[in-house]
């Protein structure tokens, strides 16, 4: 990938064979919200993957073989997200000038836009919500109900695993190096309940010093009780799980990770709680 020219053709080519299996991934945002989604990923500054469901190949296309950088709204959200942080960012109802990105979105009436950036230790993740121009109220949907959103983002990287899984160097994309400088409220009740039965959260994505894998809700949950009777120095009557199956749990957990220690144990923990899926029974 050292050529000077950028193709990404390839990466364009690679979104038109699995988009189909990627639609039906994030079926469930669009069919109880009305809400399309991407997936971007930078492994540094210049090297990308991109995958969406906006059901918009002309957009596509111009972004992966024709837009070469980010845009001047976009870049700022990347570079204003702390290391091994997640923000969560409003898209803007004005384009700046001379951002071709968000002009080109808004111009294929994609808008409305939520995005939440995941800045971890070796690449950056970030996961897209949007609507049409007309469905302006979405916004009071993300301001209030954030925790559904990260529920779907777990959902996410678990059903789409293989689809986003970037082995091939080759569907990679580049951006140009350059210099360092609408559903109304009260429908929502109903469709979130839905929602959650929909995108029904079986394994865990989680960052090990050996490299991503997967936690099932058992291990996850088994790893947050220890923690809590940890902190208690008892059991508690209303646990989950009895000891026996805390232990069997945490030891797959091992096996998976490598982990041992507390301070290992710790990481990982932060890691599952930031998911937001220590399985909520209810929608509020």
């Amino acid at each position: 990938m050292t050529s000077a020219a950028i193709d990404n053709e390839k990466a364009y080519q690679y979104y038109l064979s699995v988009k189909e299996n990627f639609n039906s991934v994030c079926k469930p945002l669009l069919q109880h919200f009305g809400l399309r989604f991407a997936y971007l990923k930078f492994f540094d500054k210049y090297q990308y993957f991109f995958i969406n469901s906006y059901n918009n190949d002309q957009f596509t296309r111009l972004r992966l073989t024709q837009i070469h950088d980010d845009g001047k709204v976009f870049e700022q959200q990347k570079r204003t997200t702390a290391d091994e942080s997640t923000q969560h960012y409003f898209w803007p109802s004005v384009v700046p000038k001379q951002d071709r990105l968000l002009s080109a979105l808004y111009h294929e009436n994609i808008w409305n836009g939520y995005s939440i950036i995941k800045k971890h230790q070796l690449e950056t993740e970030i996961f897209t919500f949007v609507t049409t121009k007309d469905q302006e109220s979405i916004n009071n949907f993300y301001k209030n109900n954030s925790g559904i959103l990260e529920h779907f983002i777990t959902y996410f990287k678990d059903k789409a695993n293989d689809l986003i899984n970037v082995s091939d160097e080759s569907i990679v994309a580049r951006l140009k190096k350059v210099d360092d400088e609408g559903l109304p409220l009260e429908n929502y009740s109903e469709k979130l309940g839905k929602f959650l039965t929909d995108t029904k959260i079986d394994r865990i994505a989680v960052n090990t010093n050996s490299g991503p894998c997967f936690l099932s809700n058992a291990e996850a949950k088994c790893l947050v009780q220890q923690c809590q009777e940890h902190i208690l120095n008892n059991m508690s009557q209303e646990s989950e799980y009895d000891s026996k199956e805390v232990d069997f749990h945490l030891e797959n957990i091992k096996k998976k990770t490598g982990y041992s220690s507390e301070k290992d144990f710790a990481k990982l923990l932060k890691d599952v709680v930031n998911h937001n899926v220590i399985m909520r029974n209810s929608v509020v």
